[in-house]
């Protein structure tokens, strides 16, 4: 009898046991959701967080071999870079949300401005007389398209305008060429002396566009260097996890000293497999980072093939690359031989 009770009770602690851990995981469930949802609530933009972000620009040292280039750490604070991943659209909704530019690359723009317009030309011809501005542009209703912020749940697309709106700026964008000052001076701008240039007094020229970036497995990009409109180019990595670091941009040398000029007319670039190109670095592609540099004659740079480092074809498909691709550009500008690693001159 005394058997048969401390077997009964036995049972009856273990099945209460086993109420009371599925309670603790509902309640864990429910109290991740609600951290989530209280994250979401408290994504607020704030001066201290730009702050915060150039600071760390500033405070990392710039590369100069075997082009000047730069990769910063922590470059968002911790808790706001939870905010970035909570508004990336969701993996499954990729082909929805995003628009594809070429095999595997999928892109929403965040943000371009007018840049497009904006060249060399124009902002230093001080004399000419502006011609009448054109009658308000009034857009017809239309649905959203793929790679646009309104084709996202509407808090999506205002966390991404307000993100653009702050770290697409003008402190931002003045804090990244002044980074690459030594690179981006040694352009030559048009009706100016070969030895003077005074990109400093026309910042207000510059825009910086960005857009989010999703690569899949099938995406790889051979050696380039960026086109002329681009000044400095600033790629924010946004991984959950720091499982897949070889996805980061590779920094390429050109044993034959070989510089965009080689490649003019010829419309096709080397291949990723060109033994005339090797790998000087890589940047990790690790959580909260950002790898920058300046484009000039010889930054040569690429991307492996997002799934090679895959095991299987079912973990190559779960692999995805996202990230925050920003430009700060002005068109009408070709760019200039890259600057001595040493002398910090051509």
């Amino acid at each position: 009898h005394n058997q048969q009770l401390t077997s009964s009770q036995s049972q009856k602690s273990s099945e209460a046991n086993q109420v009371s851990s599925e309670a603790n995981q509902v309640s864990l469930k429910k109290l991740n959701n609600n951290n989530m949802n209280n994250m979401n609530m408290n994504c607020t933009f704030s001066p201290e967080l730009l702050a915060y972000t150039i600071s760390a620009l500033r405070k990392t040292r710039l590369e100069t071999k075997p082009f000047p280039h730069v990769f910063v750490k922590g470059i968002f604070r911790e808790s706001f870079y939870n905010c970035i991943l909570a508004h990336l659209p969701r993996v499954r909704d990729t082909k929805k949300s995003y628009k594809m530019l070429k095999k595997g690359r999928y892109v929403i723009d965040v943000g371009e401005d007018d840049i497009y317009n904006r060249t060399a030309a124009t902002a230093l011809d001080t004399t000419a007389k502006a011609p009448p501005p054109p009658p308000p542009y009034v857009p017809k209703p239309r649905k959203p398209r793929k790679g646009e912020l309104s084709g996202v749940s509407p808090e999506i697309e205002q966390f991404w305008k307000d993100f653009k709106a702050m770290f697409g700026g003008e402190q931002m964008r003045n804090a990244w060429l002044k980074k690459f000052d030594k690179t981006v001076k040694l352009r030559r701008w048009p009706k100016e002396p070969k030895d003077k240039n005074t990109y400093h007094t026309k910042l207000d020229q510059f825009g910086y566009s960005m857009h989010l970036g999703r690569d899949l497995q099938e995406y790889q990009v051979g050696p380039h260097t960026d086109t002329d409109n681009k000044w400095v180019t600033t790629l924010f990595y946004l991984p959950k996890a720091n499982t897949n670091t070889q996805l980061g941009t590779l920094v390429l040398q050109s044993a034959s000293k070989k510089t965009a000029d080689d490649f003019k007319g010829r419309g096709a670039l080397p291949r990723l497999q060109d033994p005339d190109f090797s790998v000087s670095t890589r940047a990790r592609y690790v959580r909260n980072s950002v790898f920058a540099f300046a484009p000039c004659k010889s930054s040569w740079h690429a991307v492996g093939n997002v799934g090679q480092s895959a095991n299987s074809q079912k973990e190559a498909r779960a692999i995805n690359r996202d990230t925050i691709q920003g430009f700060v550009r002005l068109m009408g500008v070709p760019k200039a031989v890259c600057p001595d690693p040493i002398k910090g001159k051509p």
